[in-house]
């Protein structure tokens, strides 16, 4: 499978244009060999570590609880395990490269654009067979309580994780600065969580 050079900006961050390449499904902050670090110093990897990829999947809209559990489990884990190469199969990328491939079939774009939209197209239609996934889905229980399951699998079997938040207002800036807090560190841990499952997993 050919490497992806995703665009870099200024100071050597990606791109987050990445997330139309045509070839693979790949997150704007995909890991493997492409994360960078501010002015443009490259993050460390062990050249020897075994090379495997996991796929983040699912469907988080519109539960404020798993959309951030799902960024998350992207951002630590291009920091946790660099050597990893993220597929990113979440609804919201799928639903952005799907708008994408069908203005490059409308004549918008120049030739090269428009050979990208439909290898695109092609690729949307399979799902690469990764070493584990983290499926991700939220809903919306009672109220303001929101609920976030994800389903870990790989070739070593599977786990659940299931995490619960009321987010209700809780009256004055403070308590709801507390709350903010609150659901970062727990979005965080539970992302956590579920990378280390999957790498355990895989």
């Amino acid at each position: 499978m050919p490497e992806i050079k995703p665009a870099r900006g200024p100071i050597g961050l990606n791109d987050v244009s990445n997330l139309g390449g045509d070839s693979t499904q790949l997150s704007s902050v995909r890991a493997y060999k492409n994360i960078r670090a501010p002015l443009g110093i490259g993050s460390k990897q062990d050249d020897n570590a075994k090379k495997y990829s996991i796929s983040i999947s699912g469907h988080s809209n519109p539960v404020a609880l798993s959309q951030l559990v799902e960024s998350d489990v992207l951002i630590e884990g291009a920091k946790l395990l660099p050597a990893v190469t993220w597929y990113d199969y979440t609804k919201r990328t799928t639903e952005a490269r799907k708008s994408e491939a069908e203005l490059g079939g409308k004549g918008f774009l120049d030739k090269e654009s428009e050979a990208r939209a439909k290898r695109t197209k092609k690729n949307l239609r399979t799902m690469k067979s990764c070493d584990a996934d983290i499926r991700i889905e939220g809903k919306r229980l009672k109220g303001k309580v929101e609920e976030v399951v994800i389903t870990v699998k790989g070739r070593k079997g599977q786990v659940s994780i299931t995490r619960k938040m009321d987010l209700r207002d809780r009256g004055n800036a403070k308590e709801n600065e507390r709350l903010f807090q609150d659901l970062q560190a727990l979005t965080r841990k539970t992302a956590i969580t579920a990378i280390m499952a999957a790498q355990r997993l895989r």
